[in-house]
């Protein structure tokens, strides 16, 4: 772990390899100053493709605290770097952890290669000391069969735990995303940000970005 300067804002402890990422002059500075304003300390923020946690660790600095935050990851790999951030940050566990894909079903891993399960507020698979260098993603399409999925709708269902605000950054899935969040976005009205990936999105699901949009309207 070392630190960076974000923006010239936030120190946050991160885990080498992405500390020594080149962009953090100017990396997501819209979100961060959109989130930043219409976020307040208590909102409920999902995190949905927390990767290694620099941002969320950032995005807790808005909604007042880890306890307000539940984080959405499919890669085992991870989860590690996850614990290790909030840690070296001086965070508690998150208010939830889900390891598993966010998509418009949900469904269990028929070849499952890691544990979810929870231990001492996060995913057994976040406990290893090793740094994951690597853009270990997974993705909604080729790796269901290894990965669990999880639609935000049973979510909220399953815990009763309501987002106020949700982020993503899902890798092309954001379609799905939306269609598995339905009652959420209609009953609950959060505050949605997201990454866009048109070229993922019609790579791996023939998915136009206007599907997005048409699905929030």
């Amino acid at each position: 772990m070392k630190p960076r300067r974000v923006l010239d804002r936030w120190t946050i402890q991160m885990v080498d390899a992405q500390a020594d990422w080149d962009v953090w002059e100017y990396w997501e500075r819209e979100r961060f100053a959109s989130m930043e304003q219409h976020l307040t300390g208590g909102d409920i923020l999902f995190d949905v493709g927390a990767e290694h946690g620099s941002m969320s660790a950032i995005y807790t600095k808005f909604v007042g605290g880890s306890e307000n935050m539940v984080l959405f990851e499919p890669s085992p790999l991870f989860w590690p770097n996850l614990r290790m951030t909030f840690e070296a940050n001086n965070l508690s566990p998150p208010l939830g952890c889900v390891a598993a894909l966010v998509g418009d079903v949900s469904r269990l891993a028929t070849h499952p290669d890691f544990d979810a399960s929870m231990r001492d507020g996060w995913p057994e698979c976040a406990w290893s000391d090793v740094e994951t260098p690597a853009m270990a993603y997974r993705y909604l399409m080729s790796d269901a069969a290894t990965t669990p999925t999880v639609t935000l709708d049973d979510y909220v269902r399953d815990t009763g735990i309501v987002p106020d605000a949700i982020t993503m950054d899902v890798e092309g899935a954001e379609y799905f995303v939306l269609r598995g969040a339905r009652e959420v976005l209609t009953n609950e009205g959060p505050k949605v940000w997201m990454s866009i990936h048109p070229d993922l999105m019609m790579r791996d699901f023939n998915v136009d970005q206007s599907a997005v949009f048409a699905e929030m309207e």
